[in-house]
């Protein structure tokens, strides 16, 4: 028996047994028995993993495939494989695996697929290529060398040639036929490839040491490293696997920009159907027109829309409208950097009490105050602001309701359940599925100077993915989605004994990021944990342990 692995940078991708049926200077072929045990590459979703940018983690599973005779000619780019039915042994037909010339080792032969595949007709009267887009990736991801490239192309020519003729392993092998026989085999002990630096720090699947392809393709990034260096490589609902092959459970979701967690298979299809109409367009796209409506009906006060590229560009255009509309200047609020304003910036503590008398000293100068209704959650005393608030805006000063991170905390929105009325209400990503976008609601004599708003620039359209994306979302968070994810959010906050709002809850005092991190769980920096409407009541248990194992180390 000998093992055909796929190996990158230290890391099997897949493994399988097979018997050995010749053996010779020409030509090695081995057959794998069904019902054999196999290493497979998949994703957080059980899905085969297609390109290592998808990341992967092994599956240790039975070969469910028909038996697969695999001929591979001395120093050649790919494996003929014939497949033979599992129940009467004759032949199925063929599939040539385009692949790295394997090289031997102490286990059998290690190689690397290069996804593109030829499937043959049993009768070699018809062929056709498969994959060309997972090898177009492993191309731009500089997996494939200039020199591999090569070798594909010829490896491709010689196997046309070959199957024009019917000559080669097409005609040496077509007769050939498995013992019936022949029992399953397993992996040997050792199959996986030996570490070629440090030991990883956990086993492979659960984390491993980065890869050094990772590792030379960080010193060309420059910018602000990922918190704990995690680099993500794919997600599914909750669940987020990384470059090391480790799987989080994920409460950061994109600073809550994922209300249905990572790669929502309906907000997958719909953005996957447009991306076929159009990626983008320099013109307003008819799924605005779609949007606005559902806005408004969703959100009341919002009669209307004004679209901009970003969650932080809606913020700006919101800002602006208001001092548009009350002539003045000075903005309030509690996050001055997402403002991104230099000038007439009144900057609130983290006290409503405190808030409360710099808002009533600033009243008759301010533009807007900007609520983010997570962090109001936080501030105590809430009936005082939502009285000072409500003052201001008899005064003639308007509130600016960032929704950008709060869709799920409500089907209204979460300014409107802690009794904050708004009159520009601003979403971001949270609206469209993660994906960049922004737009600014409210009445139509408010928005009506949004095409003329000076430094913000002219209204942009969404791109249609965003678009169809919102859409989407807003479909799914329906009252029973954001109810349940609410009530489970709740749980977690009595778990925790910490605040939040809607889906949103903040860790309890004393406990940082970084110690959930030691545990697998990944929450914002500011201690703010996001429950997905996908999300299960186990998935808030390991949040509440995650926390308590922290504070119990300290």
């Amino acid at each position: 028996m000998v093992v055909l692995r796929e190996v990158l940078d230290g890391r099997a991708r897949s493994a399988r047994p097979l018997r050995v049926v010749a053996d010779r200077p020409d030509v090695f072929a081995g057959y794998l028995v069904p019902r054999s045990t196999v290493a497979w590459p998949r994703l957080i979703g059980e899905e085969q993993s297609q390109t290592p940018d998808q990341g992967w983690r092994l599956a240790l599973e039975e070969w469910h495939g028909p038996g697969s005779l695999f001929v591979i000619p001395a120093g050649a780019a790919y494996a003929a494989v014939l497949f033979l039915d599992r129940d009467h042994g004759g032949p199925v037909g063929w599939k040539v695996d385009f692949m790295r010339p394997p090289r031997r080792t102490t286990v059998g032969l290690d190689t690397l697929d290069w996804a593109f595949d030829l499937l043959v007709e049993a009768d070699l009267s018809r062929w056709k290529g498969k994959d060309e887009d997972d090898l177009a990736q492993l191309c731009r991801l500089g997996l494939l060398s200039p020199q591999d490239q090569l070798a594909l192309q010829a490896a491709r020519a010689e196997v046309a040639a070959d199957l024009t003729a019917r000559r080669g392993a097409f005609a040496d092998w077509s007769a050939w036929r498995a013992d019936p026989t022949w029992p399953p085999l397993d992996l040997p002990t050792g199959w996986r490839p030996a570490p070629a630096g440090p030991a990883p720090s956990a086993p492979e699947g659960r984390g491993g040491a980065p890869s050094r392809l990772l590792e030379r393709r960080r010193a060309r990034l420059h910018g602000p490293r990922p918190a704990g260096g995690l680099v993500a490589r794919s997600g599914r609902g909750v669940r987020l696997l990384d470059a090391t092959g480790r799987t989080w459970l994920d409460a950061e979701l994109a600073g809550g920009s994922l209300l249905h967690g990572h790669a929502h298979p309906a907000v997958v299809e719909a953005v996957t159907r447009q991306a076929t109409l159009a990626l983008a367009l320099g013109q307003a796209h008819e799924g605005e027109v779609v949007l606005a409506e559902a806005v408004a009906e969703r959100f009341p006060g919002v009669e209307a829309i004004l679209c901009r590229p970003s969650g932080n560009e809606a913020s700006r255009a919101a800002i602006a409208l208001a001092r548009r509309a009350t002539g003045r200047r000075t903005i309030a609020t509690w996050h001055a950097a997402d403002v991104g304003l230099d000038d007439d910036l009144l900057v609130l503590p983290p006290h409503a009490d405190q808030a409360a008398a710099l808002l009533a000293i600033a009243a008759d100068r301010l533009a807007a105050v900007v609520v983010d209704p997570l962090v109001a959650s936080r501030l105590g005393d809430l009936p005082t602001l939502v009285d000072v608030v409500g003052r201001l805006s008899a005064r003639g000063s308007l509130v600016v309701a960032d929704e950008r991170r709060s869709l799920g905390a409500g089907p209204c929105g979460g300014c409107a359940r802690l009794g904050l009325g708004a009159q520009l209400v601003v979403f971001g990503e949270a609206l469209f599925g993660g994906l960049a976008g922004g737009i600014v609601g409210g009445q139509r004599e408010l928005l009506a100077a949004g095409d003329v708003l000076g430094s913000t620039g002219p209204v942009t359209p969404l791109g249609p993915l965003a678009t169809i994306a919102g859409l989407e979302t807003l479909r799914l968070a329906g009252p029973s989605a954001l109810a349940q994810a609410d009530d489970l959010a709740g749980q977690l906050r009595r778990a925790w004994g910490g605040g939040g709002l809607g889906n949103a809850a903040f860790l309890p005092a004393g406990t940082g990021p970084s110690a959930l991190r030691d545990a697998g769980v990944l929450v914002g920096e500011d201690g703010t944990a996001f429950v997905a409407t996908v999300a299960t009541a186990a998935d808030v248990d390991e949040l509440a342990i995650a926390a308590e194992r922290s504070a119990n180390c300290r």
